[in-house]
């Protein structure tokens, strides 16, 4: 099982995305999501654990969206439980269409083949 995980993807268009993780959180930290998006405009700061999420931009024209304790708390079953309703056909919104899975994949499969041969891979 791999403990720490760094994934650096160079998308159409340009831009650079840099994606990491770790197994190794210690239990009593919770789940951990830190997105940061950098732009032309600025940038975006998104962490569930801070229970943060601004927007920074040049212009200084920043938004900061008001959270209370609690509102970044993640267990991380309702993916599980919406999968679940899906396959057993109930109505509900799927707000992870297939694509978004085969491109994960893809993104993964390119990284496994570019550790394997030292070399950049196209997905």
């Amino acid at each position: 099982m791999d403990l720490y995980d760094a994934i650096t993807v160079r998308f159409e268009g340009g831009a650079t995305g840099v994606l990491s993780g770790s197994g190794t959180v210690p239990k009593h930290c919770g789940f951990q999501i830190d997105v940061r998006i950098f732009g032309s405009e600025g940038m975006l700061l998104f962490d569930i654990e801070r229970e943060r999420l601004e927007i920074r931009r040049y212009d200084r024209d920043d938004t900061t969206f008001p959270m209370q304790p609690g509102d970044g708390e993640y267990v991380c079953i309702e993916p599980v439980e919406r999968f679940a309703d899906i396959c057993l056909g109930h109505e509900v919104v799927n707000d992870a269409p297939g694509e978004v899975g085969m491109r994960a994949v893809e993104v993964l499969d390119s990284a496994q083949r570019s550790a394997k041969s030292g070399q950049v891979e196209e997905v």
